[in-house]
Order: structure tokens, then sequence, then C-alpha cells
């Protein structure tokens, strides 16, 4: 559960705010939006811990 509240956190910070409703008009363009800029992040800000 930790990490759903973390990814929908990174998500929401990335301008994804699903409706309670489940009504949004843009769904799944801009989850998917949201979901490239996370991965850019990710990307470009985490370090990536070498193997071995």
């Amino acid at each position: 559960m930790a990490q759903h509240q973390t990814e929908l956190g990174a998500l929401r910070k990335a301008g994804y705010d699903p409706s309670p409703w489940y009504d949004d008009p843009y769904y799944p363009d801009d989850l998917q939006a949201a979901q490239r800029l996370v991965d850019y992040w990710f990307q470009t800000e985490c370090q990536q811990i070498p193997q071995g």
C-alpha cells in the first residue's frame, strides 16, 4: 500500500489528479503524460546503483 501511495504522489506532482468519481474526460492520456514525466525524472534525477 505504501508503494501505491508513493507512486500516486509522484503522479500527482507530475500533474495527474485522478477524479474520485472516475469521470476524467482525458483519461488515459493525462495519466500517460504524467507517467512519462515521472519516468523522465527517475531517469535524470535518480542515481542508478551499479550492479556488482
